[in-house]
């Protein structure tokens, strides 16, 4: 966290704390004057107002502070910023940060994989057909394990001399809203999801003349 920031939060943390302070100070007053007679500071020379009842929730006041205090946290904390998925390279295990990656090479046809998927041994043997028709088509192909231990993944891909990309906890999934595996992801070089489309070659091809 930079010095900036760390000043940022501080002062914010402490405006928050005497905006509470106020706020308290201010609650307690209005309930001491509005109160029952018994619990009302006794005020010489002035006749005591009629008993009223306090309205249960916060008081004016109190919204007021509430709101001060939720403009100074989001303008201590400041905008969220979306995590980039950390993948890994499935042979040489060095991580691997997707925009980057995709950004260099895309657009991309992202062949999602798993070992223990419906189908899958039937798509990945047909995976030099599937990346003929992306070159073809003007895409890097590129398969990406999900929810598998690298181990499993470089023991099913290995004799095949598939070039992979280990996705463990399925990143890519909830990024993209992928529900099928296996199934081909389309994406462009700034990130976007083009196209989902089936894992075969003539997915590709209609894909390709639309």
């Amino acid at each position: 966290m930079s010095h900036a920031l760390a000043t940022v939060l501080h002062r914010g943390r402490k405006a928050a704390s005497n905006l509470m302070s106020a706020c308290l100070a201010s609650s307690r007053g209005n309930a001491l004057k509005n109160g029952p007679p018994h619990r009302r500071k006794r005020v010489t020379g002035v006749r005591p107002r009629t008993r009223t009842r306090a309205r249960p929730g916060y008081t004016l006041p109190m919204r007021r502070c509430l709101l001060l205090l939720g403009l100074i946290f989001l303008l201590a904390v400041g905008p969220v910023v979306a995590v980039d998925p950390l993948l890994a390279d499935g042979v040489s295990g060095a991580p691997i940060a997707w925009s980057n990656w995709v950004g260099k090479r895309g657009p991309v046809a992202v062949l999602v994989w798993a070992s223990w998927a419906p189908g899958a041994e039937t798509v990945i043997e047909r995976w030099d057909e599937i990346s003929k028709e992306c070159r073809d088509s003007g895409l890097h192909p590129v398969v990406v394990i999900v929810q598998e231990s690298l181990a499993d993944g470089r023991a099913a891909l290995r004799p095949r001399g598939v070039p992979w990309i280990h996705d463990r906890h399925g990143a890519l999934l909830k990024q993209y809203r992928v529900i099928k595996v296996p199934s081909i992801l389309v994406v462009s070089a700034e990130g976007e999801a083009l196209a989902r489309l089936d894992p075969t070659a003539e997915a590709l091809a209609v894909w390709r003349r639309r």
